[in-house]
């Protein structure tokens, strides 16, 4: 069911995935962002989800190999 946060899921990942590609992601894979975990495979594209606060999703999407690791505060 959507909700604020799969929709701010969807937007970030939406322009981090612009960002890291040149054009717009398929409407397949933003349902598959909206539900997924707080990492998620693409292909040879990962992508990796952080919510700093309750209203603020972080989308990071990168190529190559490579892991994201959470930095304390």
């Amino acid at each position: 069911a959507p909700n604020d946060a799969s929709a701010y899921r969807v937007f970030t990942f939406r322009e981090a995935y612009f960002k890291a590609v040149g054009e717009w992601p398929a409407a397949t894979l933003l349902r598959a962002v909206s539900t997924g975990g707080d990492a998620i495979a693409l292909g040879d594209l990962s992508a990796r989800f952080e919510l700093p606060a309750p209203d603020f999703v972080l989308a990071l999407v990168w190529s190559g190999q490579g892991d994201v690791r959470r930095f304390a505060a």
